[in-house]
């Protein structure tokens, strides 16, 4: 090739590294060392590391290869030979390919690898389905307002009613349509400064002004009446009901986490064929999460400290009256000699599985 075309395709290269965020650099084979090191690549070293030839020693400052070393087949993500792996130094996410080649009739073992942190972001934060914020990317918009939106918003944790029934009898692609008519419904509505995500399967949740129970309840009831309007044209004779649990958020020391629990706490109060089909977290929700929570701090301690005693309970065959068997009792005797009504905590240690791990 003549000296002015190599020209042209190493300009040309150097756009597409800068175009697809590429870096690479060159080792000969079956070594660590470097013998070429693209220019982007040195905007990631440090001055002290620039006349050393080994590259672990040269980017990371290492005396062993890298964890995520690309030149490790056992680091490749399944068939693909490439690794994926995080920076903490950039705060970035690079995917890595390794392979042997030749440049100029020399033998090297090649090193590319891109920036995807941008990719990584909107993977993390956007539902695949619907388009709408994941609830990894809900959680890090409330938390970036969280002063904002104390004493100003609510959270609805939405369930669609029997939404399993529907997949069952109209299969997947059905169902699958009209979470997708819904999440459009929904934002279609969103008011400024509200938003709403998927957290999975047909569970929603949706950030909305603040108002008195009767204003959410008639704007509840319209927006699923606008998702059942679009539904019928899009699908045909069907309608969905919707599940509603609400929290007011009140406090901004609250994890994000709890918020939305509280929600669905509330949600879950709700039978199937119940009228109601809102319900708000209330005090006395809030009390009994408060018992639930205590009861679970020190259900381990007190199986280990042997609190919960067996009481046989007689049975008389009614034949000759006399003792045929016993029926066995557990029975919680706390650490001040009272007993503790079974009913307080074997419902919750057979929802929990405790029960079943003591």
């Amino acid at each position: 090739k003549s000296k002015l075309m190599i020209e042209k395709e190493t300009l040309t290269l150097k756009a597409i590294s800068g175009n697809q965020n590429l870096y690479a650099y060159m080792l000969k084979p079956g070594t660590y060392e470097l013998v070429y090191l693209s220019e982007r690549l040195y905007s990631l070293i440090g001055e002290e590391a620039r006349d050393k030839t080994i590259c672990y020693e040269k980017f990371k400052n290492r005396k062993e290869p890298c964890e995520y070393c690309p030149l490790n087949t056992d680091n490749f993500v399944g068939d693909k030979k490439m690794i994926e792996y995080y920076n903490e130094k950039t705060k970035t996410w690079f995917r890595a390919t390794s392979n042997n080649t030749k440049i100029a009739s020399t033998d090297v073992s090649l090193v590319c690898f891109t920036d995807v942190t941008e990719f990584v972001d909107i993977v993390m934060q956007t539902d695949k389905l619907t388009g709408l914020l994941s609830f990894h990317g809900f959680k890090s918009l409330i938390a970036q307002r969280r002063k904002e939106i104390t004493g100003k918003y609510m959270l609805l944790y939405i369930n669609i009613s029997k939404f399993k029934n529907i997949n069952s009898t109209y299969g997947y692609e059905c169902g699958d349509m009209i979470l997708k008519v819904m999440s459009g419904c929904v934002t279609e509505l969103l008011k400024e400064g509200e938003s709403i995500c998927r957290v999975a399967e047909d569970k929603f949740v949706v950030l909305i002004n603040k108002a008195e129970e009767t204003v959410i309840n008639d704007r509840l009831g319209r927006m699923e009446d606008f998702i059942n309007m679009r539904i019928q044209q899009r699908i045909g004779k069907m309608s969905v009901k919707l599940l509603y649990g609400v929290y007011e958020i009140v406090d901004d020391t609250t994890e994000i986490s709890a918020m939305v629990d509280y929600a669905n706490m509330a949600l879950k109060t709700i039978k199937s064929d119940a009228i109601k089909r809102i319900v708000w977290y209330d005090k006395e929700m809030q009390e009994e999460n408060y018992r639930i929570k205590k009861i679970e701090d020190i259900m381990d301690q007190a199986l280990e400290d042997k609190e919960f005693v067996v009481y046989y309970q007689g049975k008389v065959s009614l034949d000759n009256e006399k003792i045929s068997g016993a029926e066995a009792l557990i029975r919680w005797k706390g650490k001040d000699g009272k007993l503790i009504p079974p009913n307080s905590f074997i419902p919750l240690f057979e929802k929990n599985g405790f029960i079943i791990s003591g």
